[in-house]
């Protein structure tokens, strides 16, 4: 028997719960700081979608947990503080669940986009030595790197540029995150629009670029399409007039936290420039294609069919990403919360009710179904993907 959308608020409820309790003994540091963010901002899509209850106290706890993460520190990635500035911009404009805290929660979005806006468009530029790594320029003008090019910061990763393929990029998720705070700082009026619109055409021009093998957004039938994990590879030189290749670059790697903050950035970007202009309608467009893709491409496991999967290909064809699972396990949550925020867009949302009731109830009932199933070794992770799709199902499904 089908579960109701009133027994999804219950059960919704349930783990919101269970991750209040698994907040009070999380850690600090490191990857705790941007996972603590990220999942706060499910948080406050299930104070304002499910129930309200103890907004308040959380609120106390979690700003308080904050500043225990040492939050200025210079030791994380530029990436790291878009969680934190997204989700306390969300919570800013909610003066009805927090109370006075929204000016607390309006200083950290600031403070953690301008650690993003005062370092990440100067990945390149400011790398060391500042000669160095010709054959790594970037292939496009813009977009922001999830840390500067820096031997000192990075040693793994020179003289080669291989390592462990993930600082000084210009990733999908660093880029993602950017876009979706510069265009919410811009429609909360705090911001100039063309920050966002710089970031958005960096963004096309990769979504765009000749080669299906390297560009961003991988278009599969008429219909679908998926983002890359990565951008492929760099600027043309004289000995390779293709450029160098990332080494780290798969082009059938797709993380579905990617899909759901290039979603985001769509839906935004519809809001910040509107109907009247073409771009609107580019974006509407893309969010279809991509809405498509995430449903079907991360959602092949033979095993579970029609469940969303944090990444594909997925193992058992082979391990995480990265070697990092509790990082890219992250990615539930992450597509399901911008399935929330594209839900708030009328043209998005008679998609949303044609198109994708039967993938939210499925996930949503596999979740009451399997509360133990494997996930990752981070419990505050795991909940805050079931969280978020729970409430998916409360605000999506229409009964």
């Amino acid at each position: 028997m089908a579960t109701s959308t009133a027994a999804f608020r219950a059960a919704a409820t349930q783990k919101f719960n269970s991750l209040r309790t698994a907040f009070e003994s999380y850690g600090t540091g490191g990857a705790y700081f941007w996972r603590t963010g990220h999942a706060f901002d499910t948080v406050v899509d299930y104070f304002r979608n499910v129930d309200r209850t103890g907004a308040g106290a959380f609120a106390t706890s979690l700003l308080e947990r904050y500043e225990r993460n040492d939050p200025s520190s210079p030791g994380y990635w530029y990436d790291d503080h878009g969680w934190w500035g997204i989700s306390g911009l969300k919570a800013s404009a909610a003066p009805e669940l927090f109370g006075s805290a929204v000016t607390r929660f309006s200083k950290i979005a600031d403070a953690n986009w301008k650690i993003m806006f005062d370092n990440a468009p100067y990945g390149w530029q400011r790398r060391q030595p500042p000669n160095g790594y010709p054959d790594c320029a970037p292939r496009y003008d813009g977009g922001v790197w999830n840390h500067t090019l820096d031997p000192n910061d990075n040693p793994d990763i020179y003289p080669d540029y291989s390592g462990n393929g993930l600082p000084g990029r210009q990733n999908t998720v660093t880029n993602g995150l950017f876009l979706v705070l510069a265009e919410r700082l811009a429609l909360a009026g705090r911001l100039s629009p063309m920050v966002a619109g710089n970031e958005f055409g960096f963004l096309t021009e990769w979504f765009d670029d000749p080669s299906d093998d390297r560009r961003l957004m991988s278009n599969y039938g008429s219909h679908h399409s998926f983002v890359r994990e990565r951008v492929s590879c760099f600027a043309p030189t004289t000995s390779d007039s293709k450029g160098k290749t990332d080494p780290y670059y798969d082009k059938d790697l797709a993380w579905a936290g990617d899909q759901g903050l290039i979603l985001g950035g769509l839906v935004d970007r519809m809001a910040l420039v509107g109907k009247a202009s073409q771009d609107y309608e580019k974006a509407h467009h893309r969010a279809h294609l991509l809405m498509n893709g995430a449903k079907d491409y991360l959602a092949r496991n033979p095993t579970q069919p029609g469940i969303l999967q944090p990444w594909q290909p997925y193992p058992p064809a082979g391990p995480a990403p990265g070697n990092d699972p509790d990082d890219y396990w992250t990615g539930p949550a992450v597509y399901m919360r911008y399935l929330v925020s594209a839900f708030g867009n009328g043209d998005l949302k008679s998609y949303l009710l044609q198109n994708y009731q039967a993938f939210i109830r499925a996930n949503a009932q596999y979740v009451v179904d399997n509360p133990s199933r494997p996930q990752s070794s981070d419990t505050v992770v795991n909940l805050t993907n079931d969280l978020a799709i729970l409430v998916a199902a409360v605000t999506i499904l229409q009964s």
